[in-house]
């Protein structure tokens, strides 16, 4: 079910509390692991696939090493609190 979400390019609602999204990956984040990132810890919400700009399949469910590169896309899953948790710590034009 993550994969077709995935795959559609848009947001889903999944069950009552808990949203797909996608969001451009912050400037002040590039070079930085997923680790590094914090993502997780300061906004809740966990990077379930990564889309970058060469238009190859998403890395699906990341490892935490991974390398975060300018004109990449997050695809996250959180509660809407954590979503706009997300986009307070990370506001996107």
């Amino acid at each position: 079910m993550l994969f077709n979400i995935i795959e559609s390019k848009v947001s889903a609602f999944l069950t009552e509390g808990i949203n797909v999204f996608r969001r451009p990956l912050p400037a002040q984040l590039a070079g930085m692991t997923i680790t590094e990132s914090r993502i997780r810890p300061r906004t809740g919400c966990s990077i379930v696939a990564l889309e970058t700009e060469s238009g190859q399949e998403p890395l699906v469910v990341p490892p935490p090493e991974t390398r975060l590169a300018h004109g990449m896309k997050l695809i996250l899953i959180g509660s809407p609190e954590q979503e706009e948790q997300y986009s307070r710590q990370f506001p996107h034009p």
